[in-house]
């Protein structure tokens, strides 16, 4: 299977990441240079290019800092398409065009395929992740940009290869995200409430309520 290395893109920002892609100017590396490749599911596609998706501001900072060669197949770029807004679907073309490989299936693909689905019947594996997998072994790269992290961690190659899952979520982030925000304790149901302050706003506001009156001087 021969392969053309994609163009690399410098920047997307959270304003333009659906209109304007900047390519990197070419470095003169012949094609015997070794090039990174990342097999690209649908959901970070569909984050980039939907500003309402949850994972939106995390693909906008992958894209970004990514340099290698996006490799992804027919079916992603289908998927992806039904599930983004319709006025989306021609920034999404062009991306595809400038910077992504979309590289042909070997001809006995689709009996290839059944096997993959059927071995996997219990995930269950969805189509468009079987191409994924399968192109995983035929260009013997392992690494896979995925929201699905539990389904790759599962599917194994024809030659029971664990996947390497890509794009994952930041902790820390996470862990900010999921703090409370300020009067959230106030306003769950008392029976749930627990004993201590849920936020510092609330506690703050109960330290002041509990510390005693400052003595006068006589």
């Amino acid at each position: 299977m021969t392969m053309i290395h994609a163009p690399t893109w410098r920047k997307i920002t959270p304003g333009t990441c659906e209109r304007h892609y900047r390519r990197k100017p070419e470095s003169g590396v012949g094609e015997r240079a070794a090039v990174a490749r990342v097999l690209l599911d649908t959901g970070p596609l569909v984050a980039l290019f939907k500003r309402n998706d949850k994972a939106h501001r995390r693909a906008v900072g992958w894209f970004s800092r990514n340099r290698a060669d996006l490799v992804t197949t027919h079916a992603v770029l289908t998927e992806a398409w039904h599930l983004i807004n319709p006025t989306a679907r021609k920034n999404l073309m062009a991306f595809a065009g400038e910077a992504l490989l979309v590289p042909e299936l070997p001809g006995d693909a689709v009996r290839r395929l059944a096997r993959l689905l059927d071995a996997h019947a219990d995930t269950p594996m969805a189509y468009a992740d079987a191409t994924l997998v399968l192109l995983a072994h035929e260009l013997g790269e392992l690494r896979v940009a995925t929201i699905d992290v539990e389904d790759f961690g599962v599917y194994r190659t024809e030659g029971k290869k664990r996947l390497r899952v890509e794009f994952r979520r930041d902790r820390r982030r996470a862990r900010l995200s999921e703090r409370p925000t300020a009067g959230a304790c106030r306003a769950a149901p008392r029976a749930r409430r627990a004993p201590r302050a849920a936020c510092r706003s609330c506690a703050r506001r109960r330290g002041r309520r509990r510390r005693a009156p400052p003595r006068r001087r006589s």
